[in-house]
Parts: structure tokens; sequence; C-alpha cells
């Protein structure tokens, strides 16, 4: 397990002064992680008399002003789209406006969190091994549910856990290659979904990439700082950075379009063992991290089963198998929770069909 550590404005406010976007904005691997990102919560490398550079949190009234209320009343720091784009991608552009902003807020934001450091540690194959049944609480058996649901919506419904103060855990259904997916691009996937409104991104470190096929990425401290799309994706009350919630999150990357073949009864079905296997061996990689970090409330999800074509079915199948394996017995969790948006592909039905209410 390794640790690795554009103008805006609204109405005639500029709130970003001296930022631009970069003229290689679209290269997929440009983040910027660093602190000294323009924000009106964060001004970095200012020169002290010795000549160091220092970095300064604004006083929390300096940071007030900064921020303006929409005229639906609720905090903004965007620009309405004066001339929205008619092009096909026109659903991709406020999007892409979101993810840049929030690019930019999150460094102020964690600066006044120290408690949220943006980490994420690499699980290289093998890094997970077999739970041993000594660290188990043991909780009483618990009732796993499904839900129609976004899956941060779903973790922030839990709360913490009031017997060790973890997070609630999220499965990230990752991309492979890419950390993030296409969030800065206006992609819309569970992945990018996660990224517009938390610190997530910030955390998937461009060396870990690509993720090993059996391990991932374990962020414990990922902070929530908008609302869900079908709100509007408004910001939370940034003038009270401390009062942001956080969660957790394990990015685990579902094989990517399997070879599939339909059965006797037209339900679809891996062609190969082998891709099977290594789905199995994904879903016990992503609990063990979970437990084997204290987390006792899951959230997960239905991993693959959208754009990377994994038969739904199958996977829900395989999800009620693992986690009746006797390893993950014996009460490791209080709350499993699969939330699955009902979009019409028949995953959400399918799911409740093979997990919702089985013991674990």
């Amino acid at each position: 397990m390794t640790d690795q550590r554009g103008s805006t404005s609204h109405g005639n406010i500029n709130l970003y002064p001296g930022t631009r976007r970069k003229k290689n904005e679209d290269r997929i691997d440009d983040f910027e992680h660093d602190a000294g990102a323009s924000s009106p919560y964060f001004e970095s490398n200012e020169k002290s008399k010795s000549g160091q550079v220092e970095d300064k949190v604004k006083k929390p009234q300096q940071r007030q002003t900064l921020l303006s209320y929409g005229s639906d009343g609720y905090l903004s720091t965007r620009k309405p789209l004066a001339n929205p784009t008619k092009r096909s991608d026109a659903a991709r552009k406020p999007l892409e406006e979101i993810a840049a902003e929030t690019k930019t807020l999150l460094p102020g934001l964690l600066a006044t969190r120290p408690d949220v450091p943006d980490k994420g540690y690499l699980y290289k194959d093998g890094d997970a091994p077999i739970l041993d049944k000594k660290y188990c609480p043991p909780l009483p058996a618990t009732n796993v549910r499904v839900i129609n649901s976004d899956s941060l919506d779903a973790a922030l419904a839990l709360g913490s856990s009031a017997m060790n103060n973890r997070h609630p855990c999220v499965l990230n259904m990752a991309n492979a290659n890419s950390a993030g997916g296409g969030w800065r691009h206006g992609a819309l996937a569970q992945e990018e979904a996660l990224c517009y409104r938390t610190s997530l991104s910030r955390t998937l470190k461009h060396n870990y990439y690509p993720l090993p096929a059996k391990g991932g990425i374990y962020s414990p401290y990922v902070l929530v700082i908008r609302n869900n799309m079908k709100s509007g994706h408004h910001l939370l009350d940034l003038r009270n950075p401390a009062a942001l919630p956080v969660i957790s999150a394990i990015s685990v990357a579902a094989v990517c379009i399997p070879q599939t073949t339909a059965d006797a009864n037209g339900v679809l079905r891996y062609r190969l063992s082998q891709d099977k296997r290594l789905m199995e061996e994904k879903m016990r990689v992503i609990l063990r991290i979970a437990a084997r970090n204290g987390h006792r409330q899951l959230v997960l999800g239905a991993f693959g089963c959208g754009a990377f074509a994994n038969p739904k079915d199958e996977v829900a199948k395989m999800w009620a198998s693992v986690l009746n394996e006797a390893e993950f017995g014996g009460g490791w969790w209080s709350d499993v929770v699969f939330a699955v948006l009902d979009d019409g592909r028949g995953n959400l039905q399918t799911f409740k069909n093979s997990l919702d209410g089985m013991m674990v």
C-alpha cells in the first residue's frame, strides 16, 4: 500500500482575480493539485520578510464577502451562461464549469480543514489479504438494503459511525486509466458525479494509474461541497468549512466491456470465466479494504453495470455470493447499502431481487 502525497465571476464581482483557464485544459491528465491555485478561501505564494513562501487562510469575514447568493437563494460563485451552447454537447458545458469551479475552490477549502488531508492510498495486487476474524467487531447481523439513490446521497444519509467515528465508505466505480474519468470534460457516470461534488479527485494520484487489476485506491477523507445534480449542484454553505460533511471512498475499476452471451432465457452472462472470477476478486478487495480500515457503513453499487457493460444479473448474484462467503460473515458492518439509480436499464430491480433484505 502506497501513500503519495480561468477567471470566474458572479455578476460584476471577480472572485478569482488573476486566474485564467489553461490552454491545455482539454488534457485528461492536467490536474492542478497544488495548494497555490487561486481561491477565495486561500492566499498562497506570498513572500514573507524573510523571503520564504507563506500560506495564509483568509479571515472568516473576508471569506464570506467573496461568495454571493444566486437568484434562487443558493450560494454560488458561477456566472450564468449568457449563451448556452446548442451543440450536441450542451449538457457537458455546465458540468465542465462545475468541474472547473470545484477544482478552484478545493485548495482553499482543504486549507481550512487539516482534518481532511487529500491523501490516497494505493492497494496493489495482493495488498488486501483475507480478513482475520480476530479483528471483526463483531456486530449484529444487518439487512442489505438496495435503494434508488445517488451513492453520495446514500452515504450522507447514513452519517458517521458512532462506534468508531469512521465515515461512511462509498465504492467509487472507477475508470482504470484516468483519475476521475472524464469529470473535467462534462462526463457523467458515477465516478464523475462524485468528483463534481467532492474532493475525491485530489486523492486519485496520477502515478497510481492504471489501477491494479486486483487493487484500488483508498481515500479516507473526502470533503463534500455540493448538492446533487438533481438539485442543481448548488454549493453547500462554504462560509463555514468546518461544518462540511466528510466521507471515505474506495476506487476500484470493474472489468471493461467483457464478452457476454445470452442464456436460454435471454439473460446475459459472462462468456469468459476469467472475467467473472476477476470481478468476484475485485468485490472481495473492496470489502477487505473497507473492513481493514474500520468502516462499518458501506455504500456499494451496480458495479460495472453501466458504461462498462457487465451483465447486471450476474453481477448482482456475484455480490450476494461474495457477501455470503465465510470471510465476510460474523458482523463486519452495521450498514450495507446498494445505491442504484433507476435509470431505465433495469439495474435497480435486478439488484433488489438478488440482494435486498439478505442478512450479512
